[in-house]
């Protein structure tokens, strides 16, 4: 009796992990990119990369990363209005079997130049992820990645999508330890399922 209870125990020990392993269906159903389009500041364009909806399993501790769209600029050099950062920002939509989510990453954009604008380029930055809780143990985490574009031109800016560049996106999923039934919980469900087969085996015989 005492090992069948402890067999009981220890596969409701691996249960619980297996939930917990589990792989999370995750649906990207939109994203808008926002980046700055007019004077002042470096002009930008943008092209959407990744066609929605997208939709993947994500596990835990392998996060998955993609080309989300290409950034360049048209201007031909960087000028003085150029340095100033520019807001800029990707708004995302997902959704997921528990429900859905939406949140904004944030960054800016300015021209940069090196040894006295010898070297022109663009530059976009990112600040901190974007965190989204899909149920009280799982959190979804989508990071973008810095990039400099339209560089390599002395004196100006190779300007055009061909020397864009491309912005990736990673998506990452991270859980929580689920709590663990206190020993005398587990204890008393282990000891009504052995009482259940002990009643019915001693049903069976008489």
């Amino acid at each position: 009796m005492k090992r069948f209870l402890t067999s009981v125990l220890t596969g409701l020990a691996i249960f619980a992990f297996v939930g917990m392993a589990h792989a999370d269906l995750i649906s990207l159903d939109s994203y808008t990119v926002n980046v700055n389009t007019a004077d002042p500041g470096l002009v930008l364009q943008t092209a959407n990369l990744l066609s929605t909806p997208a939709a993947g399993n994500l596990i835990p501790g392998s996060p998955v990363t993609v080309d989300l769209f290409r950034i360049w600029t048209d201007e031909t050099a960087v000028n003085p209005d150029d340095y100033v950062p520019k807001t800029a920002s990707v708004d995302f939509a997902f959704s997921y079997t528990s429900g859905s989510g939406a949140g904004t990453v944030y960054g800016n954009s300015a021209g940069a130049t090196a040894f006295f604008g010898f070297f022109q380029g663009g530059e976009i930055n990112w600040g901190g992820p974007l965190v989204l809780d899909i149920d009280p143990y799982t959190q979804l985490v989508v990071s973008l990645s810095d990039e400099t574009f339209n560089g390599g031109k002395w004196w100006g800016l190779n300007e055009g999508y061909d020397y864009g560049a491309n912005v990736q996106a990673t998506f990452e999923i991270f859980k929580q330890q689920q709590p663990i039934p206190e020993p005398s919980t587990m204890l008393l469900l282990g000891s009504g399922l052995v009482g259940m087969i002990a009643w019915r085996m001693k049903k069976q015989a008489v």
